[in-house]
This record gives structure tokens, C-alpha cells and sequence, in this order.
């Protein structure tokens, strides 16, 4: 799956991609992307990976998804923002909760 780079992106800003898929489904991030969270194989199944923008970056990011159906990824992007794991959470539960 392909999805375009955030317009308006620039270096230093925190990207933020959300995979969903309603079948049981694994996923390969494009270069970089750091995976934080992940629900397993139950359904839906969500995977959640941040990257910081770099200099250059492509004007689309690649995810390999195990499911060619009913499947979504989406990138959100943060100005002045920084990844920071607060609390914990155990992957492979479901419903995932992340603490606030």
C-alpha cells in the first residue's frame, strides 16, 4: 500500500502512521519507520509506527500489508512534537489501549 507523505511536512516534524485492516494481518513499515505498537492477530488488527521527518524525504511511504482487502494506513504529521513512550502497554491485546 502507498500513501503519500503528509503535504506540508517538513524535517524535524513527528510523522505518525496508523494501520488497520478488519482481517488478521502483519505489516512491513517503508525505511525507518519505528513500529510502537501492534494488536496481533485478532481482529481488527492495528499497527501503529513513528518516524521524525529527515531532510529529504520521499513524497510517499511504501507498508507491505499482508492482506490486500479491507485495509488502511494513514499518516498523521506533528510540528514541535517528539515521540515519548509514557507508561506501557501490552501488544497483542484486544481492544489495544495505550495510556494517555
Amino acid at each position: 500500500m502507498t500513501v503519500d507523505k503528509p503535504s506540508g511536512t517538513v524535517q524535524g516534524d513527528l510523522m505518525v502512521a496508523v494501520a488497520q485492516s478488519n482481517e488478521n494481518c502483519t505489516w512491513t513499515g517503508d525505511t525507518d519507520w519505528v513500529e510502537v505498537a501492534e494488536q496481533g492477530t485478532t481482529k481488527p488488527s492495528i499497527r501503529i509506527a513513528y518516524k521524525v521527518a529527515g531532510a529529504s524525504e520521499p513524497s510517499t511511504y511504501t507498508f507491505t500489508l499482508s492482506v490486500s482487502e479491507r485495509a488502511a494506513v494513514s499518516i498523521l504529521t506533528y510540528r514541535y512534537a517528539a515521540y515519548d513512550t509514557i507508561g506501557s502497554f501490552t501488544t497483542g491485546t484486544n481492544p489495544l489501549i495505550l495510556p494517555s
